[in-house]
């Protein structure tokens, strides 16, 4: 799939190595194969059945609610609005909270998937001696129950 934007382009050493192997290893497929399942991660919404089997589009609803302005024309928001999604179309979501909204908008329950965000714990770990040194220099003990902190 070519990228959305003209000037976007390929960077490498955004992952280690080993990992930038393994993503180059991966087959481009053919333009014309069908594929299985097309997952949609972009903005504005776009619910239409894919050629895929299954089409799935992530998307979180903060307020609980499908808006117009998550929609590229009022067509496509007008059709959201007056008729449930294609059996064929799922959304996949990262909270229960944001799955509501979903289900208000007409969504069965085994249309929505929950996908919690994940984290890179070799990147995102706890680092000891670096908050320590933080909270002496902020003269807060290593017990002290913090909210908020800034230097001002």
């Amino acid at each position: 799939m070519p990228f959305y934007r003209p000037a976007w382009k390929v960077q490498d050493g955004l992952f280690d190595p080993e990992a930038e192997q393994t993503l180059r290893s991966i087959p481009v497929a053919d333009c014309e194969a069908a594929a299985d399942i097309t997952l949609r991660m972009f903005f504005p919404f776009d619910f239409a059945p894919s050629r895929s089997r299954q089409t799935a589009v992530f998307g979180t609803l903060e307020r609980q609610v499908i808006e117009r302005g998550q929609f590229a024309d009022f067509r496509a928001y007008d059709r959201a609005k007056r008729k449930p999604p294609p059996e064929t179309v799922r959304a996949v979501t990262p909270s229960r909270w944001s799955a509501e909204g979903f289900y208000k908008a007409g969504f069965r329950p085994e249309q929505v998937l929950i996908v919690p965000h994940g984290v890179d714990t070799a990147t995102f770990r706890p680092m000891p001696d670096l908050r320590h040194q933080v909270r002496s220099r902020l003269g807060l003990a290593d017990d002290d129950f913090v909210f908020s902190a800034s230097e001002p």
